[in-house]
């Protein structure tokens, strides 16, 4: 019998498992790092945009969670330390 939430019979370790077996071969195909330490947000933008952002990383063999991950380090990095130095 399936384990509560698992409709194919298997274990979760096992899933988690294939979970992470899957990132390994995705990153070694795009190229981009593995996930370690993530969590997922929501968020919230056209379908235009969506199209426009996956394009941009699939030209850049990259993933979109790499380009906000990017985004964050150039202009979100060192935010509190330019607020300091205002004050």
């Amino acid at each position: 019998m399936a384990k509560r939430g698992d409709l194919f019979g298997g274990s979760d370790a096992a899933a988690k498992a294939r979970g992470e077996a899957r990132q390994r071969l995705t990153s070694a195909a795009t190229g981009a790092p593995a996930r370690s330490g993530k969590t997922t947000i929501t968020l919230s933008i056209t379908e235009a945009d969506k199209m426009k952002v996956k394009v941009y990383a699939m030209a850049h063999k990259t993933t979109v969670s790499d380009l906000l991950h990017g985004w964050i380090q150039e202009y979100c990095q060192d935010r509190g330390a330019e607020r300091n130095a205002q004050r």
